[in-house]
């Protein structure tokens, strides 16, 4: 059976419904007694791959991360993690993610 939870419920305690999911619960979010959407866990088939851990980035353990800037760009850069690259920059001090992608021979072209 799945827990019926309301919009504003879910909004005020997501690390609460987070922790639910995490250990195999699902809900139904309703919306003025209207179902809206569902929140069910994930089916690990494979698909899903962690490509790196930008909270890394703002604490400053950047040893596992492979980091260039981009030749010709300005305060532009990428990471790579196996096939996956993300163009990133910095502003404000936020990251800004501007691409991410599979790699191929048109993943620096930015437009």
């Amino acid at each position: 059976m799945e827990n019926i939870i309301a919009l504003k419920d879910l909004r005020l305690n997501i690390d609460k419904y987070v922790q639910g999911v995490k250990s195999r619960q699902s809900f139904v979010v309703v919306k003025q007694s209207k179902p809206i959407f569902r929140i069910s866990p994930l089916e690990d088939d494979g698909r899903w791959e962690e490509v790196t851990d930008f909270t890394k980035l703002k604490k400053g353990d950047l040893t596992r991360l492979d980091i260039k800037r981009l030749k010709g760009q300005s305060g532009i850069f990428r990471v790579s993690k196996g096939k996956f690259r993300i163009i990133y920059c910095l502003s404000n001090s936020k990251i800004k993610i501007l691409s991410l992608e599979r790699r191929s021979d048109n993943t620096y072209n930015l437009k």
